[in-house]
């Protein structure tokens, strides 16, 4: 499994978007993948973890709620079973 962030927009004060490429294998077992919203001091302010749910390559835009306005978005990554490093 990988991932890249593809773009994200920062909607407003409390919403980020983001849309992130997965490249998901057929042997991927409990998939998740995390993408974070950063203030200007590097603060976390907003943070989505979600599944993905198709194999292969596809993109999923996330929504992410944000305590305060974000400038920058963080991409954490995806995991799997077995798998505890994120890519």
């Amino acid at each position: 499994m990988a991932s890249e962030l593809v773009k994200h927009e920062i909607v407003d004060e409390h919403t980020v978007t983001v849309v992130l490429r997965v490249d998901l294998d057929d042997e991927a077992s409990d998939p998740r993948c995390t993408v974070r919203a950063l203030a200007p001091d590097k603060a976390v302010v907003g943070q989505q973890t979600f599944v993905p749910e198709e194999t292969g390559q596809h993109d999923h835009t996330v929504e992410i709620a944000t305590e305060r306005r974000a400038t920058a978005v963080e991409k954490v990554g995806c995991t799997a079973e077995g798998q505890p490093r994120p890519r």
